[in-house]
């Protein structure tokens, strides 16, 4: 899986699997892309299928930039993906998008409600 987050983005993001209102994931290579809207979210009628994961920055100018997965131990001030649980009752992946200490300051995770 391939998650595409808006150049620059920091906070919460939430991705919603298995949604029949929304589109399938597409394909580019070996990755399903999961595109992130500007306000954090993405939704899909794919299920979610964890294999090997990659956060990238997207910017407008079409430039990218990988940005390294944490288990919360790095106090670096540059942005990491904070791959932090799937809620199975609403089929909602959560990640954050930031430092630890954003992370620390951001409050309760945005997809505790259906």
């Amino acid at each position: 899986m391939l998650y595409e987050i808006p150049g620059d983005y920091r906070g919460w993001v939430v991705v919603r699997f298995e949604r029949a209102d929304c589109p399938a994931l597409p394909a580019r290579g070996i990755f399903r892309v999961v595109s992130v809207s500007r306000s954090g979210n993405a939704c899909t009628s794919s299920p979610l299928r964890v294999t090997y994961t990659r956060f990238e920055y997207v910017y407008q100018d079409g430039r990218r930039k990988f940005l390294p997965g944490t288990g919360g131990g790095d106090d670096s001030t540059e942005p990491m993906a904070y791959l932090l649980t799937y809620r199975a009752a609403n089929n909602a992946l959560i990640v954050f998008i930031g430092n630890k200490h954003e992370l620390e300051n951001s409050g309760p995770d945005p997809a505790r409600a259906p």
